[in-house]
């Protein structure tokens, strides 16, 4: 039996989950999951329930701020979407840095159920301020 792909219109809860954790808004993230969210990170490889997921998102508001969100290249899979962003962020001692990001998202009743983010945590790259795309991946095709 095959899934049907999502809407462009079911991947704004991924647009309005990566606002709220740009803004540092807590509460309308978790809003953005199913109550029995599942939030899995490569680095640790432990699967969390949004409460724990929240604590981490504390320590990213506490220590980075002007977090930001660009060079999304999102695609629909079954169930759900993949997608690869660069997410940039000022230090607290002013230094400006990104991680590409690749992520894979479930969705059910049009909130995310299932988050997997790969970042390698060590491989921040040093941004200018006005940089907003990965470094090195080819532009995304207009139109």
């Amino acid at each position: 039996m095959s899934q049907t792909l999502p809407s462009i219109d079911e991947g704004a809860i991924l647009d309005r989950f990566t606002d709220a954790l740009a803004a540092g808004d807590e509460v309308a993230a978790r809003a953005c999951l199913t109550n029995d969210a599942v939030v899995w990170h490569n680095f640790d490889a432990i699967a969390q329930d949004g409460e724990a997921a929240a604590t981490g998102w504390q320590a990213l508001f506490t220590y980075f701020s002007d977090r930001k969100f660009t060079d999304i290249r999102r695609t629909a899979i079954p169930g759900g979407f993949v997608q690869q962003h660069l997410m940039s962020a000022t230090t607290l001692s002013g230094e400006r840095v990104g991680w590409p990001i690749a992520i894979i998202v479930r969705l059910r009743d049009c909130k995310i159920s299932r988050f997997e983010e790969y970042i390698d945590r060590a491989g921040k790259l040093p941004l200018s301020p006005e940089q907003t795309d990965a470094p090195g991946l080819a532009p995304m095709p207009v139109g």
